[in-house]
């Protein structure tokens, strides 16, 4: 059973990292700047209006079945949740983080997830030795996915949501050295990555 354990929240849309996925709510950005306007105009009736929403599901598949997030990098700043009558649901201080980190998603692989200039950005951590081709994410509940321009356009149906082109190196010998890396698809909307120069599995790899 997937355990939800953290929230990232981004402009008209939600992530939730669970224990064994990640899963999306996106915001119709048109649906939302509707309502901004009707906020601020006393003749619109607020109950009219309606937000599309689309969520979907990205399977972490055969990672560690143990598999949980830890969160590190704690900020000043918290939150208060006081929703609803019941103060037994209620939460004070709760913390807010700039990163976490899935240890040993796949033998030998972490993953990392943080935020850069308002950004959600993501490292696989290789170590050596370890079989990179064991990473695998199944798209769940998407109109589309597919790679253009080396990118990877996940089409949903109130927006598309375009990841660049994955970047991986290592360093050899004290020297970043970039390694040639791209996305790739499934027919079954399942991601994994390809290195067509391969590269030196005795050191640590990062995409």
């Amino acid at each position: 059973q997937s355990l939800q354990q953290y929230q990232v929240e981004m402009n008209m849309a939600r992530m939730y990292l669970e224990s064994d996925r990640i899963t999306y709510l996106l915001l119709n950005p048109d649906d939302m700047a509707n309502l901004h306007d009707a906020q601020h105009d006393p003749n619109t009736d607020l109950a009219d209006l309606k937000i599309d929403c689309h969520a979907f599901r990205v399977h972490f598949n055969r990672a560690n079945p143990d598999l949980t997030a830890e969160s590190t990098c704690l900020m000043e700043d918290y939150r208060n949740y006081f929703v609803g009558h019941n103060p037994d649901k209620w939460a004070s201080n709760v913390g807010l983080y700039r990163q976490l980190d899935y240890a040993n998603m796949y033998e030998g692989i972490d993953l990392r997830f943080y935020g850069v200039d308002g950004n959600i950005k993501y490292d696989f951590i290789v170590a050596p030795s370890a079989n990179v081709a064991q990473i695998e994410f199944e798209y769940e509940g998407l109109d589309n996915l597919f790679i253009q321009d080396d990118n990877l356009h996940i089409v949903t149906s109130v927006n598309t949501i375009v990841e660049q082109k994955p970047y991986a190196y290592q360093y050899i010998s004290g020297q970043l050295m970039e390694v040639a890396c791209a996305f790739v698809i499934s027919e079954d909307n399942k991601l994994s990555f390809t290195f067509p120069e391969g590269y030196d599995e005795t050191q640590e790899l990062i995409i």
